[in-house]
């Protein structure tokens, strides 16, 4: 199958969305599926903070169509609390939560302290017990990890260094696997930015190469407030098909 990008943002239930994309007096349990009628993937952030209920994730992949992806944001307790150390047991807890979801995964992604620096056994020991059969993301907030070395490292394991977009943290553009996840936080003002074409083109410009090469790109944008992150990944949308980049349609 040729490869495609997929445009989202990293959560989907914000009551301040209203009017932006959800209409006024919609339940909030209706929202994921107006949410899916207009994006294709969705990063779930919510996991970050505690396990979800398999009930809940089920549900999520209920109401959704069967072309639709989910990016699963890793547990603080896993990348925050024990540092990627003996944390087997708590990989294993999430990913039993997850289950339902398994056929819509398209990555999990695991976002590392902004004091973490860069430890290459302690990665490689995390990595070997992640399953391979899903794909997993890196994002790294601490520049030491930004050398040729642990590019290699995560290359030979195909994992995403994940592509950044933020004034506050590193920005990243550096392609470690056969796929591409990236992010956009924000800039200035950070969520409360709203992207200009200018500001994505180098990025669109980024993922339209990585996409010709064969690579899968799955895109999101973190800068919810004022609904800034619907309308960028719209637009961001429209600029990856004027690219010509093969899309994975809502």
């Amino acid at each position: 199958m040729s490869a495609k990008a997929a445009v989202g943002t990293s959560g989907w239930s914000y009551k301040h969305w209203t009017k932006v994309l959800y209409p006024e007096q919609l339940k909030g349990r209706h929202r994921l599926e107006i949410y899916a009628e207009h994006l294709p993937t969705v990063e779930i952030n919510s996991t970050f903070y505690g396990l979800p209920r398999a009930s809940t994730t089920q549900k999520w992949g209920e109401l959704t169509p069967e072309h639709f992806r989910f990016a699963i944001k890793g547990s603080k307790l896993i990348t925050h609390q024990h540092r990627l150390k003996d944390c087997a047991e708590a990989l294993e807890q999430l990913l039993e939560r997850l289950q339902p979801l398994w056929g819509k995964m398209c990555a999990m992604l695991w976002q590392l302290p902004p004091s973490f620096a860069r430890d290459d056994k302690l990665l490689c020991d995390f990595a070997d017990i992640l399953p391979k059969n899903m794909r997993h993301a890196l994002e790294i907030r601490h520049t030491s990890w930004l050398c040729d070395e642990v590019y290699a490292l995560l290359a030979e394991r195909d994992i995403a260094l994940v592509w950044v977009s933020a004034t506050a943290f590193p920005e990243v553009s550096e392609r470690t696997a056969k796929w591409v996840y990236l992010r956009f936080h924000g800039l200035g003002d950070t969520y409360a930015h709203s992207y200009t074409e200018e500001e994505m083109a180098p990025w669109a410009d980024r993922v339209a190469e990585a996409v010709a090469a064969g690579c899968d790109a799955y895109c999101y944008f973190n800068n919810d407030a004022r609904g800034h992150a619907v309308m960028n990944a719209l637009t961001f949308t429209e600029m990856l098909r004027e690219r010509g980049v093969a899309l994975l349609e809502p």
